[in-house]
């Protein structure tokens, strides 16, 4: 049985940083995502024009759910996509991390704590030369680029943002916010649980007592998912909606769309802690609460590849006087860090 307990999904603390070569490796093939860019090592050839784009990259992840920036990645089209082809390395000593770290500070306004140069050292033809994994947190308020615009991220790209849009970010503090994370996740395979209920059976009967249980062995795997809602902002939320969608051909759920009130709870949590003997009736600001209090349960039958089928969990928190919060988890990256943090 594989248990993960944590904040999964809650920005920086789950962002990949790409720090080592084989990460890298790793994306060849693949298509830059809403949290991750990829930047071919001939960017510096025009430094004024390196400026400029990592500026427009850095305000875009920034006003957005923050994001990594790889450079050092080239990429090739596929038919109307492009995707991550090859690895090329950068000379550390024409381009060190060092001004690459001042670049980026010191062409966004305001200033964004939190950003960070990783040089990752490369092999084979590569070798003596690094790539650059940019971490971009999460901005607290509106960030303008160099040019004196502010960019956001779709998925695959930056843009310009429309005034509304802006304004709504520079109220950010001002406004509630929550986030939905994965505090806890169990994967069970079949073998694992009916080997369980066999030891207890057995147990049971070498003690003398009659085995009355009403379980029995499965032929599935079991996937579960408890998750919290984080308040993300620095004004109490009092009460609020929580809406999920779970697409997924292994849901137990009869309804993919459901919604759950806010109600009282027993259980707060803040940092490692969790106080269950307190009750309240609101979440105070970086405060989070387990909710809802189901768990989501997906069944694998025998004989079929979890990764091989999409499964998406889509949520909105619907909030008082204040745009709604939406994010979505691929349940197959949350089962994979789980088999890698068992590993």
């Amino acid at each position: 049985m594989l248990a993960y307990k944590g904040m999964l999904g809650f920005k920086e603390k789950s962002m990949q940083r790409y720090e080592k070569e084989d990460a890298w490796l790793a994306l060849l093939g693949q298509q830059e995502s809403s949290r991750l860019e990829f930047k071919s090592a001939r960017i510096f050839e025009k430094k004024e024009k390196a400026v400029h784009e990592l500026s427009q990259e850095t305000s875009a992840f920034a006003n957005s759910e923050g994001g990594v920036i790889l450079i050092g990645m080239e990429e090739r089209k596929e038919g109307k996509t492009r995707v991550a082809d090859k690895i090329m390395g950068i000379d550390q000593n024409e381009i060190p991390p060092e001004w690459l770290q001042q670049v980026l500070e010191s062409n966004l306004s305001p200033f964004l704590p939190g950003i960070r140069v990783f040089p990752v050292c490369f092999s084979g033809h590569n070798s003596g030369k690094v790539g650059y994994s940019i971490l971009i947190p999460q901005g607290t308020t509106a960030y303008q680029a160099n040019d004196m615009k502010y960019y956001g991220r779709s998925e695959y790209e930056k843009k310009a943002l429309p005034d509304h849009e802006i304004r709504l970010r520079m109220m950010k503090g001002r406004i509630t916010q929550a986030s939905v994370v994965i505090g806890e996740s169990q994967y069970i395979t079949s073998k694992e649980h009916n080997e369980t209920l066999r030891r207890r059976k057995k147990k049971a009967i070498d003690s003398g007592r009659i085995w009355r249980s009403d379980e029995k062995e499965i032929d599935h795997d079991t996937c579960l998912i408890k998750l919290e809602v984080y308040n993300t902002s620095d004004v109490t939320i009092a009460d609020f909606i929580l809406e999920l969608r779970l697409k997924s051909p292994f849901s137990t759920q009869r309804e993919n769309r459901r919604r759950f009130r806010f109600v009282e709870h027993t259980e707060i949590i803040k940092g490692d802690l969790r106080e269950k003997a307190m009750s309240r009736e609101v979440i105070f600001p970086r405060d989070r609460v387990p909710f809802p209090n189901e768990t989501l349960e997906l069944r694998i039958p025998a004989g079929q590849d979890f990764f091989s089928h999409e499964s998406y969990l889509t949520w909105t928190v619907f909030l008082d006087n204040a745009p709604p919060c939406r994010g979505e988890f691929d349940l197959r990256e949350v089962l994979k860090q789980e088999l890698n943090k068992a590993e």
